[in-house]
């Protein structure tokens, strides 16, 4: 007779090799762009590989992005926040369910470089690299977590007497690790005689899936604390904790309405 239940396995840190092609298609005015590219690689075979690239302020470059095994199984990625890797992988579908691990470039060569009509730079480049994978079931890591964005938040002053005011994300979008091209909605409260600021929302990431956080700020710090409680797909039982710095840069009053628009920069840990 079988047990009724089973020891689980444990996630094996595996070899990994692969050599590729991928074109690099830049807009010189905003600084964003996308890398598309293929090859074949250990554990994967042959794939293909698409991911959302841009450069901040001081001029490192980032990516975010997706490798989708010959099975159709994915490989989640980024590059530029690791020092340890020049990729690093942060999850994954299939058999590749919370990877980790990540690559370093052995070899590479730029084949073919112009700006096209629109004005974007468009690079090819030829490259082999080697480093290790970990996937498996247990594999749960906690992991730095980078992002920026942009937002409209729309606070309602007719409640002022009330000593709350509420407020909501209008609109928000922004990039980062893990989550690529994102949205964001939440709600929340001022409270005008504490200065306790609360809400609570979602993050959606590009491929979808949701992070579910809880937001507070008090009138001490300059910067609020978002904690991850639950997401899905992906980010299913996530948790995490980081702190967002927003600067706002313009407001307009509508009535009792004030919108405020806003750049933040956010930093902090996300488990999944």
């Amino acid at each position: 007779m079988s047990p009724r239940w089973a020891v689980r396995k444990s996630p094996v840190e595996r070899p990994f090799k692969l050599e590729g092609q991928y074109t690099l298609t830049v807009n010189l005015a905003t600084g964003t762009g996308v890398h598309e590219g293929f090859g074949v690689a250990s554990h994967t075979g042959r794939f293909v590989t698409r991911a959302d690239v841009w450069v901040d302020a001081a001029g490192n470059n980032y990516g975010v992005g997706t490798c989708i095994a010959a099975n159709g199984d994915e490989i989640f990625w980024q590059s530029g926040f690791s020092p340890e890797w020049t990729v690093e992988w942060i999850g994954g579908t299939g058999r590749f369910e919370q990877a980790s691990g990540g690559w370093r470039i052995l070899s590479g060569a730029m084949t073919d470089s112009y700006v096209d009509p629109a004005g974007n730079l468009v690079m090819t480049f030829v490259y082999t690299g080697e480093g290790t994978i970990t996937y498996g079931p247990g594999n749960e890591v906690s992991r730095p977590m980078k992002w920026s964005g942009q937002n409209v938040v729309v606070a309602d002053f007719s409640t002022a007497p009330t000593g709350i005011i509420h407020w909501w994300i209008l609109e928000e979008s922004g990039k980062g690790t893990h989550v690529g091209a994102f949205t964001c909605e939440g709600a929340g409260e001022l409270n005008l005689l504490t200065g306790q600021n609360t809400a609570t929302g979602l993050i959606i990431a590009a491929n979808g899936d949701p992070l579910f956080w809880e937001l507070q700020k008090t009138p001490e710090t300059e910067y609020f604390t978002l904690t991850i409680i639950e997401g899905t797909g992906r980010f299913e039982h996530a948790s995490g904790v980081f702190q967002g710095y927003p600067t706002v840069t313009k407001e307009v009053w509508d009535g009792p309405l004030l919108y405020m628009y806003q750049d933040i920069e956010g930093i902090g840990t996300l488990t999944y």
